[in-house]
């Protein structure tokens, strides 16, 4: 459970975010982690971000949503409420991405196990990487000091 790291505080320089927090429905269990990632995060360290950001951007498997975009008002506001945000280009990750590692697993005897699941993680992974799906890229850090100019925001 994300919400509860078996981590000391101020444990990690780094930490690393693709995909998760849209994959989380709940805005208060998003905020929870926010506030526990902050917690193990060293003071000088930092948080990549790699996420989709747009709300409205919803997948759908079997009927039921299982991912959902944030907006970056929701990221900045709420999940990393007083955190210096860096904002760059919103990016799109493709689909040939998703190839290249499928090619790659072929090479060995993992092959019958790859091909075993291929039609559900091809369907996840078109579905989360989308050519039409743009992923805000960011970088977090708790704010040290008071110059509003080394945050970049909206």
């Amino acid at each position: 459970d994300s919400q509860y790291l078996p981590f000391p505080n101020a444990t990690f320089d780094i930490v690393f975010q693709c995909i998760t927090f849209s994959s989380i429905l709940e805005k208060a269990v998003r905020r929870n982690i926010g506030m526990e990632i902050m917690r193990v995060l060293a003071p000088k360290g930092f948080i990549i971000w790699i996420d989709s950001g747009d709300s409205n951007d919803k997948s759908q498997y079997c009927g039921e949503v299982f991912y959902q975009g944030i907006d970056f008002p929701e990221i900045r506001k709420e999940i990393f409420p007083g955190a210096d945000i860096i904002r760059f280009p919103k990016i799109l990750l493709k689909k040939d991405i998703f190839r290249k590692c499928l090619k790659s697993a072929n090479q060995g005897e993992n092959k019958a196990l790859l091909y075993t699941s291929y039609s559900r993680i091809k369907y996840l992974f078109y579905s989360l990487f989308n050519s039409n799906r743009r992923h805000e890229v960011l970088v977090i850090r708790p704010r040290h000091n008071s110059n509003p100019s080394s945050a970049i925001s909206p």
